[in-house]
């Protein structure tokens, strides 16, 4: 299992979609398909977390967009 964290510097507000894309590199191997069970989302502030639930394959070279789900 593995997590990721990406940060941004300016406030997002209320966030409608995340999208999410795997491109292959020297990292990560075409035999490394990544499973994602959810992303989330949590404003710097402490505001509520938003879950986008995913429960998908993302492929080398793949592009999800998830929806808001909590």
């Amino acid at each position: 299992v593995s997590e990721y964290k990406v940060w941004s510097s300016i406030p997002l507000g209320r966030v409608l979609l995340v999208r999410l894309e795997m491109k292959k590199s020297e990292i990560l191997k075409s035999e490394d398909n990544w499973f994602c069970r959810y992303a989330r989302v949590t404003p710097l502030g402490g505001e509520r977390t938003q879950t986008f639930p995913c429960y998908r394959w993302l492929l080398e070279n793949d592009k999800l967009e998830i929806r808001d789900g909590t």
